[in-house]
């Protein structure tokens, strides 16, 4: 059985939104993600995690970043439990994130892997191992609350590493 590949594309299946367990209802355009033009040059392709404190905004920011990039129709909300990367049952039910996801877009060239971490101290452990597979971490602080010791324990945990850091309030 032979498949037919795309001279644009080394892996033209790969060409959705990476997410475990993806519901396939949800809004994706029709064509492909990455626009056709995915990159197999492992220096064109970035892996960021989306860290902070519970309720800090991780999974509303990667909605409104796959929207803006184009990799989704239209923004999921946490409370309707539509957001691609809590696609977990117990996820919408809890409206938190309980395991990372990955979520893949590309942005001028670049192909972009999202990793949207747990926030939760009890889920701290599954953000720290996404920490050794990244090269970026964006530590999303809510403006109200401000940092926490998660906040903090985890801009220690990648200062220790080397990971460069983005701080978004």
């Amino acid at each position: 059985m032979s498949t037919a590949r795309s001279s644009s594309c080394r892996y033209p299946e790969r060409r959705r939104i990476f997410a475990p367990r993806a519901r396939p209802e949800y809004p994706l355009k029709s064509d492909s993600v990455l626009g056709g033009a995915c990159c197999v040059d492992p220096t064109c392709i970035r892996n960021i995690a989306l860290t902070g404190a519970a309720g800090a905004g991780k999974t509303l920011l990667a909605e409104a970043l796959l929207l803006e990039a184009g990799a989704i129709r239209a923004k999921g909300s946490i409370e309707r439990g539509s957001t691609v990367s809590d696609f977990d049952p117990q996820e919408r039910t809890l409206h938190h994130s309980l395991e990372p996801a990955v979520l893949t877009f590309e942005h001028a060239g670049t192909r972009i892997h999202l990793i949207d971490t747990p926030g939760y101290a009890d889920f701290l452990a599954r953000t720290l191992a996404v920490l050794e597979a990244v090269e970026a971490v964006a530590v999303v602080v809510s403006g109200v609350t401000g940092p926490d010791a998660v906040t903090q324990r985890l801009m220690a945990f990648a200062r220790e590493r080397g990971l460069d850091r983005l701080l978004i309030v």
